[in-house]
């Protein structure tokens, strides 16, 4: 098992996600999920790591694992090496758009979709 930094030398900012909007997809199971994810800076943080990009963004339907963008080469967790995974996992556009399959148990059913995004140390 590789040799983990000290949490105090991890940036701990968390960059900013959110859900933009629901839309309907090409059928009545489908729905579009319009997410952004941004950069974030704090010039308060201790360790100097004051800033940091959008990672893995991940988005959720009712808790379940839905999308996730970049789409992964390496599977859900990417690569092993840090510098490898931020060249693979950095969010290329400030806004995507996720299709989701609405699953049949939800139908009439409210459905809350929630995302997140990691920051440069994962």
């Amino acid at each position: 098992m590789p040799k983990l930094p000290p949490l105090t030398e991890l940036n701990r900012i968390q960059p900013e996600v959110r859900v933009l909007g629901v839309r309907r997809g090409r059928s009545a199971d489908e729905a579009l999920v319009e997410v952004e994810a941004l950069g974030k800076k704090d010039p308060t943080q201790p360790n100097r790591k004051t800033e940091t990009a959008a990672y893995d963004l991940r988005l959720f339907r009712n808790g379940q694992l839905v999308g996730q963008w970049p789409a992964p080469e390496h599977g859900m967790a990417g690569p092993q090496d840090l510098r490898e995974w931020q060249h693979v996992s950095a969010v290329p556009t400030r806004t995507h758009t996720f299709p989701v399959r609405l699953a049949a148990k939800d139908r009439g059913q409210p459905v809350i979709f929630t995302a997140y995004a990691f920051n440069e140390d994962r």
